[in-house]
């Protein structure tokens, strides 16, 4: 399983730190009894700008992925920089669409320059855009005070109005508390929408005088309610609409009622007929072909979900509404349809209006049914989230936040006892920091936003002795062997078989038999007489005093390099292609310094070291069918030896193919 503790970051000063003051005897007690270590959630190391702190879409995309995902916040950037942003918004359509209508066009999303649902340079980037175009444009601001200070919007929103062409204005300003719900609460969305589409709610003179006006009754910027600022009268017909979130989760509800012809969420008395809308990235599958992304997703495949239902397995996400998406959609590297032998359970998260009034949330109701799911016997991994340490963090209110820290301790208790019943195995985590601190050690205002700080990280009953410190993106390629220990003993459900499988050895087999086939052609080359003769590369590189000492210095600290690739491979991804790369070079190496000539390729030991990967591969696979009836079915006492056994060989074959494929076809001249 793979407990997720949504927030819980780990700050040594107990001081405005929930973790540190609440009460917390089951994670004490297997933190002091397992190995654990320290994982980093921000910066360069989840594919963020140095220094920007981590969120829980990022988190989860590096959990899942099982390597550093380069987010989205710095292609962005780096697309205004290069101009290939320009380029993208010209070929999404829309600009040549509103110049046809004539209509205005919508920008929405959050200010702030929190980075972690939306950019305020990149509104600004995409105004000017506009502008440049000839096309009519509007700002409808949403406030942030989550992940910026509660207090901020009003000079973030100032520095937008003062970096936005002149022509274009703040139409509206809400609240993300009421533009960015994401838990149903259409009562919330149903304000946001009527100030931008119709142009009803509180009339104000300027975005700074709603923003005035929300503290002066003690309101801050994550709840202003939805303003309508004066002079806006609502979206017309022939509009068009530009989302500037780059973040789904939060930007989907808002969208429906203003994008979808059906909808159910509130009554719409008028639904502005819109000619184009375009969001910064994908949004959902449901809103793809309402609006093209400026940026398409990345390609993510391989990731834990994927590569367990390759394996055979069955696994089963859980989340409170909350944090839903967070173990399906992101966790699956930005895939909405279920893997099979996925399953999904969501709890609803209460009804309340900040979680601070209910810090236990639904974890109570969702960690019986993990322990229930966990009992069944029915699946091989478990996917958790535990939403309260994140959501309660964000209210600022220490007390509360404690309390949620504790409720979740309590679960973790439970389902831990529930695994090791089972003889299972448990990774505890979190995606990000948060609660760890609830007060701005600098303005001394309640600190609402995640942090940079690392969070804890510990495996409960595994044989493992330590962990190593590292970042996200090491969670999934330590998981894998946990789950394969756990499997049967036949099939595909095999420890050596879904070892290999699972690190995709098989691809590595595939790949050295096209290597194979292209040295043939490359041989092939060569002339009917030279045929069984040795390359030329050894002859024709003339000796070479520094040559010739790295020739003899480099290769035995390349070889001790490769075997270290390859033991590694034999529990976790890559091995045998980096490893035979290695040998490889340093062959080629040797061969071009004249230290040994290159061998002719009649040479009976060539050729066996050509073929021993494959063959082996296949020998050892199909003698798993008189051992056990299936393909690779050995207990899981001979795995380890046989996965280093074929890895060696796939790395020595792969040595040998890639070396004498660089050193050419055989020479007439060099026949023996």
């Amino acid at each position: 399983m793979l407990m997720i503790l949504d927030g819980w970051g780990w700050r040594d000063d107990a001081n405005n730190n929930a973790v540190r003051l609440a009460k917390t005897p089951n994670f004490d007690r297997f933190w002091t009894s397992s190995p654990h270590a320290f994982l980093r959630t921000s910066g360069l190391d989840v594919g963020l700008p140095e220094g920007q702190m981590g969120n829980s879409e990022v988190g989860h995309l590096n959990l899942g992925a099982g390597r550093v995902v380069m987010q989205d916040l710095p292609r962005i950037n780096q697309a205004i920089t290069d101009g290939t942003l320009k380029q993208a918004l010209a070929a999404s359509g829309l600009v040549a669409k509103l110049k046809a209508s004539g209509g205005t066009c919508h920008l929405i999303g959050l200010v702030s320059p929190g980075g972690v649902h939306a950019h305020q340079d990149h509104a600004v980037a995409l105004a000017k855009l506009l502008v440049e175009a000839g096309i009519p444009a509007v700002i409808h601001v949403f406030t942030d005070g989550r992940d910026t200070p509660p207090r901020s919007a009003g000079d973030y929103v100032a520095a937008l109005q003062a970096a936005l062409p002149e022509q274009v204005k703040v139409a509206t300003l809400s609240g993300r508390y009421y533009a960015m719900d994401r838990d149903n609460r259409w009562e919330r969305v149903e304000l946001a929408w009527k100030a931008m589409a119709l142009g009803e709610g509180e009339q104000m003179p300027g975005a700074a005088a709603a923003i005035e006006a929300a503290y002066a009754a003690n309101v801050s910027d994550e709840f202003i309610k939805p303003a309508v600022i004066a002079g806006f009268g609502g979206m017309k017909d022939g509009d068009g609409l530009l989302s500037f979130n780059f973040r789904a989760d939060r930007i989907r509800e808002i969208l429906a009622p203003l994008l979808f012809a059906e909808f159910s969420g509130f009554p719409r008395p008028k639904a502005p007929k819109l000619v184009a809308a375009v969001g910064m990235t994908s949004y959902s599958s449901e809103l793809d072909p309402l609006m093209p992304a400026l940026f398409s997703p990345q390609s993510l495949a391989n990731g834990l979900g994927e590569t367990v239902a390759r394996a055979g397995l069955k696994q089963i996400r859980f989340a409170e509404t909350e944090k839903y998406p967070h173990v399906t959609y992101f966790f699956n590297g930005g895939r909405e349809e279920p893997y099979e032998g996925e399953a999904r359970s969501m709890t609803p998260s209460p009804k309340v209006a900040t979680y601070d009034l209910q810090p236990e949330m639904s974890a109570p109701e969702l960690t019986e049914k993990v322990v229930a799911a966990i009992e069944s016997g029915t699946y091989d991994l478990f996917v958790l989230n535990f939403a309260n340490p994140d959501m309660v963090g964000h209210t600022g209110v220490l007390s509360a936040a404690v309390k949620a820290v504790e409720t979740v301790d309590a679960g973790l208790g439970k389902i831990a006892d529930a695994i090791l019943a089972k003889g299972g195995a448990l990774f505890v985590t979190a995606d990000h920091g948060n609660c760890e601190l609830m007060v701005d050690p600098v303005t001394g205002n309640p600190h609402t936003a995640h942090t940079t700080f690392p969070v804890p990280a510990m495996v409960i009953g595994s044989d493992a002795k330590a962990l190593a410190e590292g970042r996200l993106a090491d969670v999934a390629p330590t998981l894998a062997p946990l789950a394969v220990a756990n499997l049967s003993d036949t099939g595909l459900e095999n420890p050596v078989a879904g070892v290999l499988f699972a690190y995709r050895a098989l691809d590595t087999l595939l790949e050295k038999v096209v290597l194979l086939l292209a040295l043939l052609g490359v041989w092939s080359l060569g002339s009917d007489r030279a045929w069984g003769g040795a390359p030329a590369l050894g002859a024709y590189v003339p000796p070479n005093d520094i040559l010739v000492f790295f020739a003899q210095v480099l290769p035995p600290i390349g070889i001790v390099f490769a075997a270290y690739m390859t033991w590694t491979g034999a529990s976790h991804p890559g091995g045998a292609f980096q490893g035979g790369t290695v040998l490889a070079v340093m062959w080629l190496l040797v061969m071009m310094a004249g230290v040994a000539r290159a061998p002719p390729i009649s040479s009976t030991k060539v050729r066996w070291l050509l073929v021993a990967g494959p063959a082996l591969f296949l020998a050892v696979g199909f003698l798993g069918f008189v051992i056990a009836a299936g393909f690779l079915a050995y207990p899981v006492d001979y795995a380890k030896a046989l996965i280093v056994l074929i890895e060696i060989a796939l790395a020595l074959s792969i040595g040998v193919t890639l070396a004498l494929l660089a050193a050419g076809p055989p020479e007439r001249t060099l026949q023996p």
